[in-house]
C-alpha cells in the first residue's frame, strides 16, 4: 500500500498499526483470566467436590485393605446425602446410536435422598428430562445430560448439594474444563 492510499485510508486496523511500537506488553491468545473453569475447584474448594469413583482392577485382591466394590461406594454416597438436608441426587446418561441418521439422546434425572431412622435412604424423583442432543460424541452427549441435570437440581429450592452420578469419566472432567472442546457450551453453562 503507498503512502497516498494509508492516508486516505482509516479504520481501526491503520489506528493499531500507528500505535503498535507503543505497546509494552505482549498480548496472550488465552490468558489465565479467561479460563474460568481451570481455578474453579481452587477458589472453591469445598463447595466443588469432584470424586471420581473407579472400579477395583481385575484380578485377585491384593494383601493389603480390599477395596469398597462399586454398590457399596454408591450406598456410601447415598447416605451422605440423605444425611445433608438440602442435598439433591443428581444422574446423565447418553444413548448415541450406531446409525449415523439417528439422534443422539441425553437423559438427566434429579432426585431427593431421604431416610428415615437410620433405614436405608430412600430415592424420590424431583424430575427427569430426556432431550435429543443432534449428532453427538458420547462424551459430548453425556456432557449435555450432565449440564441439564446439574443445572436444574441447583435451581430446585433448597439445594444446597449436588451428587452427581455419571458412567463417563471424560465427560464429569470436563464439566469444569472450560477449554476449547466439542461440548465447551456446556461447561460453561455449568460454570
Amino acid at each position: 500500500m503507498s503512502d497516498t492510499e494509508k492516508r486516505k485510508t482509516a479504520g481501526a486496523v491503520m489506528e493499531i498499526v500507528d500505535h503498535l511500537p507503543q505497546l509494552s506488553e505482549p498480548i496472550e491468545l488465552l490468558p489465565d483470566e479467561s479460563k474460568p473453569g481451570n481455578h474453579l475447584q481452587e477458589h472453591f474448594p469445598f463447595q466443588v467436590i469432584l470424586e471420581e469413583t473407579l472400579p477395583p482392577p481385575p484380578g485377585p485382591p491384593s494383601d493389603c485393605e480390599e477395596l469398597p466394590t462399586r454398590s457399596e461406594q454408591l450406598a456410601t454416597r447415598l447416605l451422605e446425602a440423605a444425611e445433608n438436608p438440602g442435598a439433591y441426587v443428581a444422574a446423565a446418561d447418553a444413548f448415541v446410536p450406531h446409525r449415523h441418521n439417528f439422534q443422539s439422546v441425553a437423559s438427566a434425572l434429579v432426585y431427593r435422598a431421604m431416610s428415615e431412622d437410620g433405614e436405608p435412604p430412600m430415592l424420590h424423583k424431583a424430575w427427569e428430562s430426556w432431550a435429543p442432543v443432534g449428532r453427538a460424541t458420547s462424551v459430548d452427549a453425556e456432557l449435555a445430560g450432565i449440564c441439564v441435570a446439574l443445572c436444574k437440581a441447583l435451581a430446585l429450592p433448597g439445594c444446597t448439594a449436588v451428587y452427581l452420578f455419571s458412567n463417563c469419566l471424560p465427560a464429569l472432567r470436563l464439566v469444569t474444563d472450560c477449554t476449547e472442546h466439542g461440548g465447551q457450551q456446556h461447561s460453561l453453562a455449568i460454570v
